[in-house]
């Protein structure tokens, strides 16, 4: 399991704020901002790890750490990404290629 606490942003608004003006992100959460084809990290005060997920929820790419004020990788074929705090992706085996499966996300 990557994440116990998954909380989505599917909406324009929800997917414009995104973790901004946040403190922290809690250990076992994330959040999973769709459609999406890139992040950054402006107006956060902390690191996160991202997965970038294709429109099969196959990882088409990972960056760990990314610290604020920064912006995320591009990848091709990113169709979401799941926020997550820093560490997790050193603490999981996820690899490109992986598949997702998201149980129930919360709003």
């Amino acid at each position: 399991m990557i994440a116990e606490d998954v909380k989505t942003a599917y909406s324009f608004w929800r997917r414009l704020k995104g973790l901004m003006g946040t403190k922290s992100l809690s250990q076992n959460s994330g959040l999973h901002i769709k459609p999406c084809t890139s992040i950054h990290t402006f107006h956060m005060k902390y690191s996160i790890d991202i997965i970038y997920l294709n429109k099969n929820d196959e990882i088409v790419g990972l960056t760990e750490d990314l610290k604020p004020g920064k912006i995320g990788k591009k990848f091709t074929e990113t169709q979401s990404v799941i926020e997550l705090p820093s560490g997790t992706l050193k603490r999981t085996s996820l690899s490109v290629g992986n598949k997702v499966a998201f149980g129930g996300l919360n709003d």
